[in-house]
């Protein structure tokens, strides 16, 4: 049998089941640094092969920050005179323009988005260009920009509190038929006036050959 030393526990820097403890607990930390490593590594390879890309929020084509409202009006205009019973309401009823009202507001996280949105809803207003205004309801088509106001601030000094109302425009297809001046002259057989004028070519009555002036007319 051999013979046993003692050592102090300060010579082995504190009793053996405290060193024990604190060899588990480093192990256990370095387990879970490279678990998250690994799995930053793992973003990190999902990040490069799918370029991630933020939603674009936009007014028509209008690169903005935020939308906070969309207030839709409907409106029709009715006759203030009786109207005969079985009457065509149509003749009697007129639907205004659908006009959207919006809130929306431009950060200034970045200098340059503010002054490029406001610069655009300027354009969209000079210009008078119908545009397709996506909101949550639905895509609202021919939509002219009849008025917009923005707001800065502080302490977001340069940020846009922006409200824009948008009017619909109808558009509507005609339809003529060209007639020969024969075909719309009147006769024995048909009544009344003659209407062979409205289909007569363009004549320019108000036009005059201006006079050659020569010398000799001078005195």
């Amino acid at each position: 049998m051999q013979n046993l030393t003692l050592v102090a526990n300060s010579a082995l820097g504190g009793n053996i089941v405290t060193i024990l403890v604190r060899q588990l607990i480093m192990r256990k930390a370095r387990q879970a640094a490279k678990a998250f490593k690994a799995r930053i590594s793992d973003l990190q390879r999902q990040s490069g092969e799918m370029d991630y890309q933020a939603p674009d929020v936009c007014i028509g084509v209008i690169p903005i920050s935020t939308k906070k409202q969309f207030a839709y009006a409907y409106r029709a205009e009715v006759t203030q005179h009786a109207v005969e019973t079985g009457a065509i309401l149509t003749d009697h009823i007129i639907l205004q323009p659908v006009r959207v009202d919006v809130s929306f507001a431009v950060t200034n996280w970045d200098l340059a988005l503010p002054q490029q949105a406001h610069d655009m809803f300027i354009k969209l207003w000079q210009d008078r260009t119908p545009l397709e205004l996506q909101t949550k309801h639905g895509m609202m088509e021919n939509m002219i920009l009849t008025n917009y106001q923005a707001e800065t601030e502080v302490p977001n000094w340069g940020a846009l509190e922006c409200r824009a109302s948008f009017t619909q425009l109808k558009f509507v297809n005609v339809q003529s038929i060209g007639k020969t001046e024969d075909q719309v002259t009147q006769t024995a057989n048909t009544g009344g006036s003659d209407v062979k004028k409205s289909s007569s070519a363009e004549v320019r009555k108000g036009r005059q050959t201006p006079q050659t002036i020569t010398e000799q007319a001078l005195f």
